[in-house]
């Protein structure tokens, strides 16, 4: 999961991160607040929603489209869910997964999560896998060949 160093340059979740992380409050938390026309599904408990900073490759294949699952409550992990939120969730995650997306979530422990708001991405790939990746500093660059 990669994303150009051009997306990624206009991606900057550290300073929302750092403040949710010392004050986790859900009225400055962004999967809490997000417009109602960035929406594609509403339901009791969970939301999806396009992600504004999609990933440009995923197993070093092209992604075509980049959606995220979202609980309405400000939780951190799957494991704070409660049982409706995991039901609605699992009915979410089987719908899309049907449908040829992709699911992934990063742990609260990983350093990488950019939004301590548990969302689980639904990605979508077409094409044929890369043959190479190139890797900088930070994983930025993917190339096929």
């Amino acid at each position: 999961m990669y994303r150009s160093r051009k997306t990624n340059r206009k991606y900057g979740p550290s300073k929302t991160k750092k403040r949710l992380i010392a004050n986790p409050d859900p009225a400055i938390c962004p999967l809490c607040n997000m417009e109602s026309d960035q929406l594609i599904y509403t339901g009791k408990t969970m939301v999806v929603t396009k992600n504004i900073f999609p990933y440009q490759y995923w197993e070093f294949m092209d992604v075509v489209d980049h959606l995220m699952i979202v609980p309405k409550r400000h939780v951190l992990s799957i494991a704070e869910f409660s049982d409706q939120e995991k039901l609605e969730a699992m009915e979410l995650f089987a719908d899309y997964e049907e449908r040829g997306y992709n699911l992934y979530a990063r742990s609260v422990e990983n350093n990488m999560k950019s939004i301590p708001h548990q969302h689980t991405h639904l990605i979508k790939t077409e094409g044929s896998t890369a043959r190479a990746g190139i890797f900088s500093k930070k994983p930025y660059f993917v190339w096929k060949v």
